[in-house]
């Protein structure tokens, strides 16, 4: 049995408005400010990576992908484009965020190779830069909650899940 997630579309169009309001108010200004070359050329930076994160949000809310999936093989995280394998996780710790539950992902203490992979990696450096485990997975913002998450997980696995420390994970 395979569950999937994907991207809420409820929680998408916050952050959707709020980039597109951030586009069009950095261009306003450099529209602006044109005489000065330098300013303007640098609201056109927040510009940029606004409408980037508009094609992300536009695609998530269009397309709507399969963020997160949970099968026999693994679970997969599109965000880290990989799967991890249920033989690379000894268990799965709750860990009560302000906001949200987060479902921290602990590896088997022999190490597997999945978690030697450049985008694993690259991920567990971002989140532990802004204070979240290392790999964890935040139902909020998919169409499905930490309940159905932790359902789907036992359903086709033998992971255990467990509390984890509410102060280890401050964000």
């Amino acid at each position: 049995m395979t569950t999937e997630f994907s991207a809420s579309p409820a929680k998408t169009v916050g952050p959707l408005v709020l980039m597109l309001a951030i586009a069009f108010g950095c261009s306003a200004l450099a529209l602006l400010s044109w005489e000065n070359a330098w300013l303007s050329g640098a609201l056109l930076v927040p510009v940029l990576f606004a409408l980037f994160a508009v094609a992300i949000l536009l695609y998530r809310l269009v397309a709507r992908p399969v963020m997160v999936r949970i099968g026999p093989d693994g679970l997969y995280l599109k965000r880290l484009s990989t799967t991890i394998p249920w033989e690379a996780i000894a268990r799965i710790e709750r860990v009560p965020n302000a906001k949200e539950i987060l479902f921290s992902i602990i590896e088997v203490e022999t190490g597997h190779p999945v978690f030697d992979e450049r985008p694993l990696l690259l991920g567990a450096a971002l989140n532990e830069k802004v204070g979240l485990p290392p790999i964890s997975v935040a139902m909020s913002q998919y169409d499905g909650t930490p309940d159905a998450f932790e359902a789907a997980v036992k359903a086709a696995s033998s992971i255990e899940f467990v509390d984890g420390d509410p102060t280890r994970y401050e964000a």
